[in-house]
């Protein structure tokens, strides 16, 4: 019998697996890593239709050359998400961001123009939304 964590995280990548196109091979449990394991147990939230709430520090996105954005005001944005399972990168889709308070600047890259670097500038709160 499956441990409950265990137990719980093999129903999350059932429900992934429901979502994704193609089949992916279920990892040694005891080989993830708590980043890794994290990152299925968002997708499955998402695959259930919940919206995500997590803390975010910093991110770099691409942007379109007439981007603007008021430092402090909410970023939506939209992303395509993929994850690491064991040795598989699953791709997942389309997912609906918002950085509910966000400053951006250049990203650090000289040669990226068409990407902006952006930090908190009030709380740290990001929502995500799988888009079906």
């Amino acid at each position: 019998m499956l441990a409950s964590g265990a137990a719980d995280f093999m129903d999350a990548l059932a429900d992934i697996q429901n979502e994704v196109d193609g089949a992916f091979r279920v990892p040694e449990l005891d080989h993830l890593t708590p980043d890794k394991r994290q990152a299925a147990l968002i997708a499955a939230a998402l695959a259930r239709g919940q919206q995500v709430r997590e803390a975010w520090s910093e991110e770099t996105l691409p942007v379109p050359p007439d981007f603007t954005h008021v430092d402090g005001d909410p970023l939506p944005y939209t992303a395509e998400l993929a994850f690491h399972i064991g040795d598989q990168t699953v791709h997942f889709g389309t997912v609906a961001v918002q950085l509910n308070s966000a400053a951006s600047r250049p990203a650090d890259d000289p040669n990226s123009a068409t990407h902006v670097t952006v930090t908190p500038a009030g709380d740290n709160i990001k929502i995500s939304k799988w888009v079906r």
